[in-house]
């Protein structure tokens, strides 16, 4: 496919569905790819946010990190830490949750006093 097809078929998925991570997942294709496009169409650039804490997060909730990467990265599931927290969420004693620092997304894993099992939580619907 030559780079002005790619073009094309990028434009038209983001004139369907309008968000670039999408369009990048269902084109199976890397975000950095899209991004200058969807810049292109909105005539507007991205504005990159400014960290506040180094790409870390608040330190108050530094000790509950499960893992960090950038916004336009995709997690990676299989590093222990995060499969951790994933299992740690399914067995009902840790909370997940997600924060932002600049152009870091932050994967926090929280324990809970209140045990709450959620089986089969990340296992895909049939």
């Amino acid at each position: 496919m030559t780079s002005s097809e790619l073009r094309n078929e990028i434009i038209a998925e983001l004139r369907k569905v309008r968000a670039p991570s999408k369009v990048a997942r269902n084109l199976g294709i890397d975000i950095r790819l899209v991004l200058p496009i969807a810049d292109d169409l909105s005539g507007t650039p991205r504005v990159l946010r400014e960290e506040q804490f180094g790409g870390f997060g608040r330190p108050e909730l530094r000790d509950f990190i499960a893992g960090r990467k950038r916004a336009h990265e995709t997690w990676d599931n299989e590093e222990p830490t995060i499969a951790e927290a994933r299992a740690n969420y399914e067995a009902g004693t840790h909370d997940m949750a997600t924060g932002r620092d600049g152009d870091w997304l932050i994967l926090y894993s929280i324990p809970q006093r209140r045990v709450t099992p959620r089986p089969d939580y990340f296992q895909p619907e049939v």
